[in-house]
């Protein structure tokens, strides 16, 4: 678990989310994380809380992204709150946080990120 949080905050922190190019779809509301993926292991969102909190870590926090104004999000996670900007461009999402993208896709209600073989699937 450590080292899954770790590898996102590492990530997330030092690398953007979602960002396309215009027009297709919006993406607005809020999206919550159901799954993260790391050296071909998958983890669902309840294996995430239970394995945080046989850490002794108490509950899980808020872990979702949520899109604002048309091209401004906020990543929630672990308690922290990071803004940046999003495009889209069909089906195709990139979000950029301090100069970094991380791309994704967008199909229906589910956000899929993926950057450095790890990928975390959210749902709206």
């Amino acid at each position: 678990m450590k080292k899954t949080i770790a590898v996102f905050l590492v990530l997330i922190l030092g690398v953007s989310l979602l960002a396309g190019c215009g027009g297709g779809t919006t993406l607005t509301g809020k999206y919550n994380l159901v799954s993260m993926t790391q050296d071909g292991e998958e983890q669902s969102i309840e294996d995430l809380k239970t394995e945080y909190e046989s850490y002794g870590m108490g509950d899980f926090p808020e872990f979702y992204i949520e899109f604002k104004d048309g091209s401004n999000f906020a990543f929630i996670m672990y308690g922290e709150t990071m803004d940046g900007t999003f495009t889209v461009n069909g089906k195709s999402v990139e979000l950029t946080v301090d100069g970094e993208a991380v791309p994704g896709t967008i199909d229906g209600n589910t956000l899929t990120l993926e950057k450095d073989g790890a990928k975390m699937v959210f749902k709206k």
